[in-house]
């Protein structure tokens, strides 16, 4: 009867332990899936904020080039009409050259008070048009503070497409409303924009005004169908209406009705509101897959433990002991688990911890790990032991967590991360217990993340906002050391032509190959970067005056003899180079680059192909050819 009442007790309490393991299984599994959604969620914020930053740095310098045009010309209007009224063939001149400028735009107009356009430029002209109706227009007449106004989609009655407007006010001498100047822009060429960035397969990006969608790319709508769409989701019309500069949200669009997490900010400072939307069908598909995984395994370790609990509770009667209970929690794992004696000898190794490894059990139990596969770091240097976190847990019975590398038996590294943890017995240390999962992937995507930030995605090179940074650093440099820089502004000359006469691919070859001619001269010292558009900038460390004149003109040089070779045959072109030196007293990076453009603006104005400089005792290079 004892015997029978000990082994009721015995079941009692299998059973009750084994309910807890299931509660525990159950909890862990949603835990995992819980924190793994969580991942997926923050990387997906960051990948849609780098996007956004991307987008955000394209679209403001397209229209702070386009505003600062219109001002020129503005100020061009002021001048002439203070020196005794406007001469109508200079202007005209002056608007053409102006518009060079601007390739990306349709053209230049200027109308005076009445409506009527006076003065054109580009592919926008139809002389003496009247566009007092226009409300851009009445604005400007009616409002003196106006600014910059940019319209909501319009259909342009000389482009025959859909077109937005950006306008600045002219004034006469005395303070008087003198008409305005304004810039067309085709709602193709923002889609063009917004479509270099990849979202997916149902991802999608946007441009917003306060009640308009102005543009939209997604490839499953390429032609940007819906622009003029007043129909926003109720969180994004809360977001416009309330001022809001930036912000992520998760919602069904109200354009196409696909579940996205959007990136929303606003434009620099203009009244234009971009969105970044990553679809939910496109980011989760990999964790609803890791889902059904950890739910199956979930049961499978339930159906697992019942049965076991049978065996454990059959086995009872026989004195059988709990060690197959503890190996089979051991081989069940999914991480890799492994234990070593204070002399770092393994004793025992678990199925998973040997398929990440790809040694089989015979060939690690009695090795010592560190020598087997910890031998040297993930860059190929050697790794001493003592400098080992397992090693250093052995020794002192500390807990550690760290992420580390590990060596398969084929050679190949593997980025971990381990948690080792001391062993022991009678309040002696007898070994310890290193668990760690495969992290790999993991770091593929950081690395993937960092190059996104940091590189422009058509050349390779560095982008904009990398590309300032490390003047940033060289300016430092001059201003502790006194070490000599250089900065020089490359552009491609006439580079609208090439895509109005060869398409935009054909462009974007020729953009990829300069960039790979300027990547041959330069050292890995010095920076390269793409700075928008057709426009690059290139630091040269430790140069002088004299010796960057120099390499700009050979890089001149070799660009206009080394064409490059398309589906559509040979194309040649040249660019014109701006260059000026990095100075102790120069309070920011802009500074330089303000120096860099007025040469670079010189070159061009000297006929293209040419070297200008700003700056320098020494004198500058003349062209060697016309662009």
């Amino acid at each position: 009867m004892k015997a029978i009442l000990s082994f009721r007790h015995f079941a009692r309490w299998l059973w009750l332990g084994t309910m807890t393991l299931y509660l525990f299984a159950i909890g862990i599994a949603f835990f995992v899936l819980i924190q793994e959604r969580h991942r997926v969620d923050e990387q997906v914020r960051l990948l849609t904020d780098n996007y956004s930053k991307t987008l955000e740095g394209e679209l403001g310098s397209f229209i702070r080039n386009i505003d600062s045009t219109l001002l020129t010309v503005a100020d061009e209007v002021d001048r002439e009409n203070r020196q005794g009224g406007i001469n109508g063939r200079e202007l005209e001149a002056f608007l053409a050259h102006q518009n060079a400028h601007i390739p990306e735009a349709l053209g230049l107009r200027v109308s005076d008070a009445q409506g009527i356009s006076r003065y054109e430029a580009g592919n926008t002209t139809f002389h003496l048009a009247n566009i007092a109706d226009r409300a851009y227009f009445i604005q400007q007449r009616d409002d003196p503070a106006a600014g910059l106004v940019i319209t909501a989609p319009l259909f342009g009655r000389t482009s025959n497409q859909p077109i937005i407007i950006f306008s600045r006010r002219l004034v006469h001498p005395d303070g008087s409303f003198a008409g305005e100047v304004h810039a067309s822009v085709s709602i193709a060429q923002l889609t063009r924009i917004l479509a270099k960035l990849d979202l997916g397969p149902h991802g999608n990006s946007g441009l917003w005004s306060k009640t308009t969608l102005i543009a939209r790319y997604a490839k499953d709508d390429p032609h940007s169908a819906r622009t003029g769409a007043q129909t926003p989701s109720a969180k994004l019309h809360q977001l416009l209406a309330s001022g809001t500069t930036d912000a992520f949200y998760h919602t069904r669009s109200g354009i196409d009705g696909v579940m996205r997490l959007y990136r929303f900010n606003r434009v620099g400072d203009y009244p234009l509101y971009m969105l970044i939307g990553l679809a939910d069908q496109d980011y989760l598909g990999q964790w609803q897959a890791d889902a059904i995984r950890v739910v199956g395994f979930t049961i499978l370790f339930i159906l697992a433990t019942t049965a076991f609990a049978w065996l454990a509770q059959s086995a009872w009667k026989q004195n059988v002991r709990l060690l197959k209970w503890n190996e089979l929690l051991l081989s069940s794992a999914g991480e890799g688990i492994y234990g070593v004696n204070v002399q770092g000898i393994c004793t025992f190794i678990n199925p998973a911890a040997l398929a990440m490894l790809g040694f089989d059990e015979g060939e690690v139990i009695g090795r010592n790990q560190h020598e087997l596969f910890h031998h040297h770091h993930g860059d190929g240097s050697t790794y001493p032991e003592a400098d080992c976190p397992i090693y250093a847990t052995l020794h002192d019975g500390r807990q550690r967590q760290v992420e580390d590398v590990f060596l398969r038996k084929d050679g190949a590294a593997i980025s971990i991360q381990m948690t080792a943890t001391p062993m022991y017995e009678d309040g002696r240390l007898i070994g310890g217990e290193v668990v760690f999962q495969d992290i790999t992937q993991r770091k593929k995507i950081e690395r993937e993340l960092n190059r996104l930030a940091t590189t422009d995605s058509l050349t390779g090179i560095a982008n904009r906002r990398s590309f300032f940074e490390r003047m940033e650093t060289e300016l430092a440099r001059t201003k502790r050391f006194g070490e000599p820089a250089s900065l020089l502004m490359v552009d491609l000359d006439h580079f609208k032509r090439v895509n109005d006469t060869y398409g935009h691919s054909i462009g974007d070859s020729v953009l990829q190959h300069f960039a790979g001619l300027a990547g041959q001269r330069i050292r890995q010292i010095d920076s390269f970067g793409r700075l928008g558009g057709e426009e690059f900038g290139i630091v040269l460390v430790g140069t002088n005056e004299s010796d960057a004149l120099q390499f700009a003109d050979n890089l001149r040089q070799y660009v206009a003899d080394t064409p490059v070779q398309t589906s559509k045959g040979v194309v040649r072109f040249t660019v014109s180079i701006g260059v000026t030196g990095f100075g102790p007293d120069d309070p920011t990076p802009d500074a330089i680059l303000v120096r860099a453009d007025d040469a670079l603006y010189q070159a061009k104005a000297a006929g293209r192909n040419a070297v200008r400089a700003t700056d320098f005792d020494a004198p500058t290079i003349p062209a060697m050819g016309s662009g």
